[in-house]
């Protein structure tokens, strides 16, 4: 894995910034006492801080800001790169849901990325946890699920969604014979029958009701908040597509 770029920042610029946003968060003044910011050891693809915030009125706090960048620019998928940031306002405002809070976003023109704060969750993800955690999970993204199944008409106005339709799943079958094709013939031409035979299970993916799904679930972006008794999925990096999903 490559190293994660770190990411210089104003700390008394930062410091104003997290005061303006709480303050619009909770709608009222809010005063850093102290900031104190630290790399987040399980950034991925993009650079992340957790800032631990010591507030005047003698509360305290913690955010996880992620610094939302041109990595990985010439993938199709990866485009739009405020989706993300236009999930967590349009789609996941709504309190209960099973995701970080979050608290703001802003476009740092100095570092030219887009910052995004969410709800620092001090837990282990999904890959470090007992089987009971897993079941938990996929308990609580049938939930996700089903939540956005009855709000259809909602995600198809949202032009930031990736659409997971017939047409999404052809274009990745002729991307995978491409690249089979650029490496040897003879295997492209025995790939070749099955991506033509594909178009059978794209109609029927196609053919389900949509709702909202996470684009990359693997164990390392899903968190077991264990004192919370809950499960929250994360790292939506560019990752929220609307996907004909099989009910049930």
């Amino acid at each position: 894995m490559s190293q994660i770029q770190k990411i210089e920042l104003d700390e008394v610029e930062l410091r104003a910034a997290v005061e303006r946003l709480l303050g619009e968060r909770f709608r009222g003044g809010v005063e850093v006492a102290s900031l104190k910011r630290e790399a987040s050891p399980f950034s991925t693809l993009f650079p992340a801080d957790v800032l631990s915030l010591e507030l005047r009125n003698g509360g305290t706090m913690s955010l996880f800001l992620k610094h939302l960048g041109s990595e990985q620019s010439d993938h199709p998928e990866k485009q739009c790169r405020e989706r993300e940031i236009r999930i967590y306002q349009n789609l996941f405002s709504e309190n209960g849901l099973p995701v970080p809070k979050y608290y703001g976003s802003r476009r740092n023109e100095v570092t030219g990325r887009h910052e995004l704060f969410l709800e620092y969750v001090d837990d282990w993800n999904l890959k470090y946890q007992d089987l009971e955690h897993w079941f938990a999970a996929a308990r609580t993204l049938a939930q996700l699920h089903g939540y956005f199944s009855t709000r259809a008409e909602t995600l198809l106005r949202c032009d930031f969604l990736l659409r997971f339709d017939a047409v999404y799943f052809h274009d990745w079958a002729n991307r995978a014979l491409a690249a089979v094709a650029d490496q040897s013939a003879d295997l492209a031409a025995r790939l070749e029958p099955i991506v033509h035979r594909y178009d059978r299970i794209a109609r029927t993916l196609d053919e389900q009701a949509p709702t909202l799904v996470h684009n990359d679930l693997s164990p390392k972006n899903v968190l077991s908040c264990i004192r919370r008794f809950t499960v929250l999925p994360t790292a939506w990096n560019g990752s929220f597509p609307l996907k004909r999903w099989p009910s049930g």
